[in-house]
């Protein structure tokens, strides 16, 4: 079952590539919490899928031009983009497994298990818990937490940036002691300057943006947490990030109707995450930008709105594409 075609490993790679960039990561972590915020489901959920697309788009421009990267032709139902001719469809959860569409007809009630056509690319911004499970090299356990803007933590904690890969141990980069009380906001106990100087140092020694994160653990009696220890994810939680389902994963898939279409379990796509990420096809988010984020992403009317002043600048009469005879 964990076998994936040679178009699905050189997609994983690009993605991996690109999102180990800040200047591709942060953005994407930026506008999961903001269109989130702003935008109604369904609406949040299509343009965090079209800012994925531009910003691939733009990664393979810039960085592998040879990529063939598409949209399907207009009113082309079936996928969502094709990579080197392979196509995929994309799907977008808030955080964790959810159900996904199989097929979106509402009229096929009789159909009991799917073929999918296409590989999966399944976004999911957010952690599924607000706790995780972590278990240091002496075997102790801690309740920890990513960094967010709520929580009901307090008492004494450190507040850890520490370097995640997929499926290997947590190592914790830097760490700030500090006493959280109920009413305390995480802005308030660790600045952005402090994070962003270890982030900075992280990245200069060839860290991924993705994999760094920004973890809140309870100090316990007698205990330390320093530079260099390291951790086990050790709880079921399933963090942010991409989750590259290989078509021939998608075969004879069961699938129930309701008023839409055809849907996979949300327990079935626990299942292909989970094998998503031992077979190496999981790349990490991080979540700790967004408590640094405003809650409105860019206003959509000013960036059309620089596209139209570009008609009467000097040098775009010239050269923009449409003033051209």
């Amino acid at each position: 079952m964990t076998s994936v075609s040679a178009n699905h490993q050189d997609f994983s790679d690009v993605l991996r590539a690109m999102y180990s960039k800040p200047e591709y990561h942060f953005p994407i972590v930026m506008a999961q919490y903001q269109y989130r915020e702003r935008y109604y489901g369904l609406a949040g959920a299509s343009l965090l899928e079209d800012l994925f697309f531009d910003a691939i788009s733009h990664f393979c421009r810039t960085h592998m031009p040879s990529i063939r990267l598409e949209r399907p032709p207009r009113g082309e139902k079936g996928y969502d983009y094709s990579f080197e001719g392979q196509h995929i469809s994309h799907k977008v959860s808030k955080a964790g497994p959810i159900e996904i569409a199989a097929l979106w007809d509402a009229t096929k009630t009789s159909i009991v298990t799917w073929n999918f056509s296409t590989s999966v690319c399944f976004a999911t911004g957010g952690y599924n818990s607000a706790f995780l499970e972590l278990a240091d090299e002496s075997g102790i356990t801690y309740r920890a937490t990513p960094l967010r803007r709520m929580t009901s933590r307090h008492g004494a904690l450190a507040i850890a940036l520490a370097h995640w890969p997929s499926t290997e141990k947590i190592k914790i980069l830097e760490v700030w002691n500090r006493d959280f009380s109920q009413d305390d906001e995480p802005e308030s106990l660790i600045s952005w300057n402090d994070i962003w100087t270890g982030v900075t140092s992280a990245l200069s020694q060839g860290v991924p943006a993705n994999e760094l994160e920004v973890i809140v653990l309870p100090l316990k009696k007698s205990s330390t947490i320093s530079r260099g220890d390291k951790f086990s994810h050790v709880g079921s939680t399933f963090r942010p990030g991409i989750y590259l389902l290989d078509q021939g994963w998608l075969q004879n898939v069961p699938v129930r109707p309701n008023n839409r279409g055809l849907l996979v379990s949300r327990a079935l796509v626990k299942e292909l995450m989970l094998t998503s990420i031992q077979s190496g096809d999981h790349i990490p988010l991080s979540d700790w930008f967004s408590v640094f984020t405003g809650n409105n992403p860019p206003d959509l009317y000013l960036a059309q709105k620089q596209e139209y002043d570009m008609f009467f600048s000097g040098y775009a009469v010239q050269h923009h594409p449409s003033a051209r005879t």
